[in-house]
This record gives structure tokens, sequence and C-alpha cells, in this order.
């Protein structure tokens, strides 16, 4: 196995901004806060982190580990993530806590990914985030994974017509509902009908219901 030298990462990472970042260093970008890419699914960062070949080595990464950062995801260690637009497709930049040193200063990282959503190259601050994949790396993956599921989820139920949902009927806002007969319930539409009965006089109101009080039936429950 060869030994990876200072040299060897130097070039590399020039390499990678050159190749993947426009020429620039993604750490010197300005931020533009663009909106985060919306098709990164589980599958690119599966090929990433196992299937991607190391530039050092020359094979796959397969750095399961890499996989089960969902977890940093879901604790908030991703502090704070911002996206650049280029040519070629996105540059997220993003800061993330430590593994191992909650109290330390927050790493550094950015990934490449083309307008494809395929993950190009990443790189961290951190020692492991030299050869292009560690966890927190995969946090960050998993940010953007969970941002395509999300956005996926929201655009299908802005696509969702009436007819498509289970129907909705609205609940009466009375707290109490008095027996009476059907001959005595005035069932015209309007806003208040009041029916007197005619054993003990008990006023019967019907009221409108309130929009805000809505409930959701299914047909088979009916």
């Amino acid at each position: 196995m060869s030994v990876i030298t200072h040299v060897d990462v130097l070039a590399r990472y020039n390499q990678k901004a050159k190749d993947y970042c426009g020429g620039f260093d993604p750490y010197n970008m300005k931020s533009e806060k663009k909106p985060l890419p919306r098709n990164v699914g589980y599958f690119d960062v599966y090929n990433y982190c196992i299937g991607k070949d190391s530039a050092f080595t020359h094979d796959s990464f397969r750095a399961y580990k890499s996989l089960q950062t969902f977890q940093y995801f879901e604790n908030g260690w991703v502090q704070s993530i911002d996206c650049k637009k280029i040519t070629t497709g996105f540059i997220i930049v993003s800061k993330v806590k430590h593994s191992f040193r909650l109290s330390w200063k927050a790493l550094r990282c950015w990934v490449a990914i083309d307008s494809n959503g395929i993950i190009l190259t990443a790189h961290c601050e951190c020692m492991a985030g030299l050869g292009e994949v560690c966890t927190h790396v995969g946090a960050v993956l998993f940010v953007l994974e969970a941002w395509n599921r999300k956005s996926t989820e929201i655009d299908r139920a802005e696509s969702i017509s009436c007819t498509d949902v289970l129907a909705k009927w609205l609940v009466p806002k009375l707290k109490e509902v008095i027996m009476a007969s059907v001959a005595d319930i005035c069932w015209n539409p309007v806003p208040e009908v009041v029916t007197h009965d005619s054993v003990d006089n008990t006023s019967i109101a019907i009221t409108d219901p309130d929009p805000e009080d809505v409930a959701y039936y299914s047909l088979n429950d009916t």
C-alpha cells in the first residue's frame, strides 16, 4: 500500500476544486443560501459511500459506517448547511459536530453534486475526511436525502385532488346532542333553527358547524 503524503492530499484537493467546483475552493466561496437540490436519493448516498472508487487507493470506499450516520442527522449534529449553485451542479458547505469531541468547534465539510443528483466528491476537515468519505460527510448526505423525501411528500400532497382522499365531513360544534323525533327536527340549511319538543318544551338547537372543526372519516366507517 502506498503512503499518502501531504503533497498527494494537496494535489488531490486542488484537482477536486478544478474538476467539480469551477476552479474555486468551496471554503472560500461566498455564501448564497440557494435552495438545496431535491434529487439526492438514498441510492445516490449508497453508491457514493460504498461503490465509488478512492482517488488514492483506486478501490471502492466501502465506508459502511457512513450509512449509519443518519442518526447524526436526526440528533442535530449538522449545525448549518449552505448551498452554492454552479454551472455543473451544486456545492454544499456544512458545519458538523465532532464524532467524539462535542465541545470542540464544528468541522467544516463540503460536497459536490451534479445537476442529476449524483454525488461527485466530498471533503472534510477531520482526518478521515481527507479520504473524501467520513461520518460527517455522511451526515450531510443524509440531510440532502431527507430533503429529497420531504420535498417529494409535499409535492405529492399538493397534487392530490379531492377525489383522491377519504371523504371529509364537517362535525357540528355542539357539545351535547339532545334526542328528538325526526318530525321535530328541521333539516333546512339555515344558520340556526330552534324547535320545541312537544312533551317537555326542551329547546333543541341545530347550528352550522364551525369551519375549524373538521374531522376525517373513512367511507368504510359509515
